[in-house]
């Protein structure tokens, strides 16, 4: 299937080579997360976004308040009818919410994440299909924010997904667990 012309990319970007049946990527050169072109749009985030990954996210839009990703669907992405997994879809959209919500550049420290979404399914998607999420920031009030995301295939509503976030301190600043990587906290007399 010939790949669809985007007027919007005025550079090349990177995108992901589907996984290998072991579930690795067959891109060496970022196996943790999305390549980032050079002379492309960026986002922080998905450099060590593995689901992005193998997803086979491909950034767009990269800025505050707004962020465009595209996705062509794999087979291993559909479900038991032989249309796109509403699972896949909503990944999609729920990845380019976070690049909306989080400055493709900057870390003060803090980080912003889903405290709830919706998503409303349009239309079915099949194999060799590509979608396009595209999220604008409508509303921010301290902590809290709203943004929506429009997936389209070749320029039709597929889903539409609203997203709340809240902001947070950044795990990787956030002090230890005294718990530990299991989250299990021993007491006096536990063995």
């Amino acid at each position: 299937m010939p790949e669809p012309a985007h007027p919007e990319r005025s550079s090349p970007t990177a995108t992901v080579e589907p996984p290998d049946a072991g579930g690795r990527s067959a891109e060496s050169a970022s196996p943790r997360g999305v390549p980032m072109p050079d002379d492309g749009p960026r986002h922080r985030m998905l450099e060590t976004d593995r689901c992005a990954a193998w997803l086979g996210a491909e950034v767009l839009l990269a800025e505050p308040g707004r962020a465009r990703l595209a996705m062509t669907l794999r087979p291993e992405m559909t479900n038991g009818f032989a249309i796109a997994h509403g699972g896949m879809i909503f990944a999609l959209a729920d990845t380019c919410f976070a690049m909306a919500c989080n400055h493709p550049d900057r870390d003060d420290g803090t980080v912003t994440v889903a405290s709830g979404a919706d998503v409303t399914f349009l239309r079915a998607t099949r194999p060799g299909d590509e979608l396009v999420a595209e999220a604008v920031e409508v509303a921010r009030t301290g902590r809290s924010g709203v943004v929506d995301v429009t997936v389209t295939c070749d320029d039709e509503p597929v889903a539409v997904f609203r997203g709340r976030s809240r902001t947070v301190p950044s795990p990787s600043a956030a002090p230890a667990d005294p718990a530990g990587p299991d989250n299990t906290a021993q007491t006096s007399g536990e063995k």
